[in-house]
């Protein structure tokens, strides 16, 4: 499970036309794309009481996936079509941290 802090992204969640997300119960499911276009699937929920936004099953499947390290970040894109609104669609990605030992890049 993992918790996002930012408003923004239940705003930009909540807002998906039916193709990307739809609710179940109290949870949604929201369906993104990696740089290879293969679909991810998360089922999420928002907490209104500490206005958190919850990713829950799905998601481990991601992590395992893609094998994150501490330190990396995991970003999430709205792919915009300003002619073709309805072919929107949401984008995921992991990005390795870079370590910097005296200038030179070692890790990234």
């Amino acid at each position: 499970m993992e918790i996002l802090e930012e408003v923004k992204a239940f705003e930009h969640l909540s807002n998906r036309s039916s193709k990307n997300t739809h609710c179940i119960a109290n949870f949604r499911e929201v369906v993104f794309y990696d740089k290879l276009m293969k679909a991810w699937q998360f089922k999420y929920s928002y907490w209104t009481a500490n206005r958190t936004l919850v990713f829950t099953k799905g998601w481990k499947k991601f992590v395992n996936s893609k094998n994150p390290r501490k330190g990396d970040s995991i970003k999430f894109y709205l792919c915009k079509n300003p002619a073709k609104p309805a072919e929107d669609f949401l984008m995921i990605k992991t990005q390795a941290r870079s370590i910097k030992l005296l200038g030179k890049t070692i890790l990234s």
